[in-house]
C-alpha cells in the first residue's frame, strides 16, 4: 500500500468514526481513538477478530460498533471479508 493510499483510508476512517457517532449522537472519540483508527488501516481489519485485535478494542466495542465500521470502511474504499467471526 504506498502512502498516498494510506494517507485516505486513514481520512476514509476518521470519516467512518464520525459518521457513526452522528447516528448514535456520541463524541467521536468514545467509537474509536484516532490510533485504534489508525491501527484498522495499517492493519487492515476486514473481521470483528481483526478489530479485536487492535489494542482497546474490547468485545463490547466490536460487538456495538464492529460491523458497522467494517461496513464504512468498505465503501471508502477497502474491502472487507464476508466472514465476520464473532467471539
Amino acid at each position: 500500500m504506498s502512502l498516498a493510499n494510506l494517507k485516505s483510508r486513514r481520512t476514509d476512517s476518521n470519516e467512518s468514526n464520525a459518521e457513526i457517532a452522528s447516528r448514535d449522537a456520541v463524541p467521536v472519540y468514545a467509537i474509536f481513538t484516532n490510533e485504534q483508527l489508525a491501527q484498522m488501516v495499517i492493519q487492515k481489519a476486514k473481521t470483528r477478530s481483526g478489530l479485536e485485535n487492535i489494542s482497546g478494542v474490547g468485545d463490547a466495542r466490536v460487538a456495538k460498533y464492529g460491523d458497522a465500521m467494517l461496513e464504512l470502511l468498505c465503501k471508502h474504499g477497502g474491502e472487507i471479508e464476508t466472514n465476520r467471526e464473532s467471539h
